[in-house]
C-alpha cells in the first residue's frame, strides 16, 4: 500500500525525487565525486546533507575564493582520501 511506504521513515519528497537530495546527488555527479554515504540532517531549520567519500574529492577549477560556491545544504564529513583544490586558471 503507498500510504504505508510513506510513513516508513524517508522524507516524502525523497521517495518521489524531489526536494535537496536529488540536487545534492546531481551536484556530486557533476563534479565527479563518488559519496560512500549521504546523511541528511536538519540544522537551525535548514536540511543539510553530510557527504562521506571513500577516496578523494577532487574540484577542478576551483580555488579557495570557489569553495564558497559549493551549495551550502552539501558539507562533506568524513573524505579518506584528499580534498583537492585544482585551479587551472
Amino acid at each position: 500500500m503507498i500510504i504505508k511506504k510513506f510513513t516508513e521513515g524517508k522524507d516524502v519528497r525523497e521517495k518521489i525525487s524531489i526536494g535537496l537530495k536529488p540536487k545534492v546527488e546531481a551536484w556530486l555527479e557533476e563534479h565527479d565525486i563518488s559519496a560512500s554515504k549521504i546523511e541528511s540532517e536538519i540544522i537551525n531549520g535548514h536540511k543539510v546533507f553530510f557527504v562521506d567519500v571513500d577516496g578523494d574529492v577532487w574540484l577542478d577549477g576551483f580555488n579557495l575564493d570557489d569553495v564558497t560556491t559549493i551549495p551550502t545544504y552539501i558539507k562533506f564529513r568524513n573524505v579518506k582520501g584528499k580534498f583537492i583544490l585544482a585551479n587551472n586558471k
